[in-house]
């Protein structure tokens, strides 16, 4: 079962998703619809170091010279992405 959550990265913005409490070496897993990922991209691309590719529906990881295409689910009929290995945190006192 997903609950909705809020998630940031080292006091950053904050951002609306859903977990099922999974966890990756301490951090938090979310899933985040596909506008909070153009909202994470705006967030954390530059122009130079842009981790976050996105082209239709589909969106990449981008590590150097190597783009991994994000996990999907479906939830309610709502599509969510997941960015494996980033280290997120629960906001609040969650």
């Amino acid at each position: 079962m997903y609950t909705q959550k809020t998630f940031t990265i080292e006091c950053g913005p904050q951002f609306e998703g859903i977990t099922d409490g999974s966890l990756w070496n301490g951090w938090e897993c979310p899933w985040f619809t596909l506008e909070t990922m153009k909202a994470i991209q705006a967030w954390v691309n530059d122009g130079i170091n842009d981790p976050i590719a996105i082209e239709g529906d589909k969106v990449f990881d981008v590590y150097i010279d190597e783009r991994i295409e994000c996990r999907t689910i479906t939830v309610d009929e709502v599509k969510y992405y997941s960015i494996d290995g980033w280290c997120w945190d629960l906001q609040g006192n969650e």
